[in-house]
C-alpha cells in the first residue's frame, strides 16, 4: 500500500522547535525536537516570574495581616466605647443620682462623640470587607468621569431646572483607582446635590489642583441641609457609600453647612507619587 508522508515543523513557545513526520491520516511516524539555548544576555523566563510570584505572595500575606489587624482594632475600639456610652446613659437617666443641667450638657457631648467613634469603628469593619473585594485599579480621569455622571443624570437635573456651572483648572485630572467605584461615588454626590438643591437653583462644581498635587472637587450652592457624610446608620442611602469609596482611595469627603451659603460637598484625593519620590522623602526624613 502506498503511503504519503508529510514533514511538519512546529515552533514551541519562543526557544523550542519540533519536527514531526506523519502519514496522510495524520498518524505520527517519527518526531524529534530540541530546545534552543537563549541568546547571550537574555534572562530566562523562570528567573523573571519567580520574583514576581514571591512578591505577590508577600503582598497577599500583608493584605491578610492588614485585614486582621483592622478587624481586631475595630473590635477593641467598639467594646470599651460601648461600655462608656452605656454607663453615661445610665447617669443621664438619673440612676446614679440627680444630674444638673450643666452636667447633662457635658455628658451629652461625651455621648455624641462616643457615637461618632463607634460609627467609625463600624466603618473600619465595612472598609476591611470592601478591601477584600476585587478592585480593578487603573488611571481614571475624574473630569471625564464627572461629565459621564452629568450626562446620565441629565433628566433629573432638567426636571428641577437646575443650572450646573462647572470649572476645571486643568484639562485632565487623573488618579489611580477603581473606575466603577469612583463613578458610583460621583453619581451619589451629584444625586444628593440635586436632591437638596432648590428648583431653578444653581449648582457650582469646581475641579482644582491642590498645592501638594492632590485633586479637589467641590459642590457648592446647595440650598438644603445635606446630611453629614461621616459613617453612621442615619446616613445610609445618602453619601455613606461615596464616603467609603473615597476613603478607600485615600481621600476625604466632607459636608459643610452655613446659614448664608447653604451646603457644600468637598471631595479631595491624594496626589500621585512615584516610588522615587517616596524613596527620596524617606531618605530626607531619616
Amino acid at each position: 500500500m502506498r503511503r504519503n508522508f508529510f514533514l511538519r515543523w512546529t515552533r514551541v513557545m519562543r526557544l523550542s522547535w519540533r519536527v514531526r513526520l506523519t502519514d496522510s491520516s495524520g498518524e505520527t511516524i517519527f518526531r524529534f525536537g530540541r530546545r534552543i539555548a537563549p541568546p547571550e544576555g537574555a534572562t530566562p523566563w523562570g528567573r523573571v516570574m519567580d520574583p514576581l510570584k514571591q512578591r505577590r505572595s508577600r503582598l497577599e500575606a500583608l493584605s491578610a495581616m492588614y485585614s486582621n489587624l483592622q478587624a481586631n482594632l475595630a473590635h477593641d475600639l467598639r467594646t470599651p466605647l460601648a461600655a462608656i456610652r452605656g454607663y453615661i446613659r445610665l447617669i443621664l437617666e438619673g440612676r446614679a443620682g440627680p444630674v444638673s443641667p450643666q452636667q447633662r450638657e457635658y455628658l451629652g457631648v461625651i455621648v455624641e462623640n462616643t457615637d461618632k467613634l463607634i460609627h467609625l469603628a463600624n466603618w473600619m469593619t465595612r472598609a476591611g470587607d470592601a478591601f477584600g473585594d476585587e478592585m480593578e485599579v487603573a488611571f481614571v480621569d475624574l473630569a471625564e468621569l464627572w461629565r459621564d455622571c452629568v450626562s446620565r443624570q441629565s433628566i433629573d437635573v432638567m426636571r428641577k431646572s437646575i443650572r450646573i456651572e462647572q470649572s476645571f483648572s486643568e484639562d485632565s485630572f487623573e488618579v489611580p483607582g477603581d473606575r466603577n467605584r469612583l463613578r458610583r461615588a460621583f453619581d451619589d454626590a451629584l444625586r444628593v446635590a440635586v436632591h437638596y438643591s432648590s428648583t431653578n437653583g444653581r449648582l457650582t462644581v469646581r475641579f482644582s489642583r491642590l498645592r501638594d498635587g492632590g485633586i479637589s472637587v467641590k459642590f457648592s450652592g446647595i440650598a438644603g441641609a445635606v446630611p453629614d457624610a461621616a459613617p453612621g446608620p442615619e446616613q445610609e442611602g445618602g453619601l455613606a457609600d461615596a464616603y467609603d469609596i473615597i476613603s478607600l482611595h485615600g481621600g476625604r469627603l466632607l459636608v459643610r453647612r452655613t446659614p448664608e451659603e447653604g451646603s457644600s460637598v468637598a471631595i479631595t484625593l491624594p496626589p500621585v507619587r512615584s516610588a522615587g519620590k517616596h524613596a527620596r522623602a524617606g531618605r530626607r526624613s531619616a
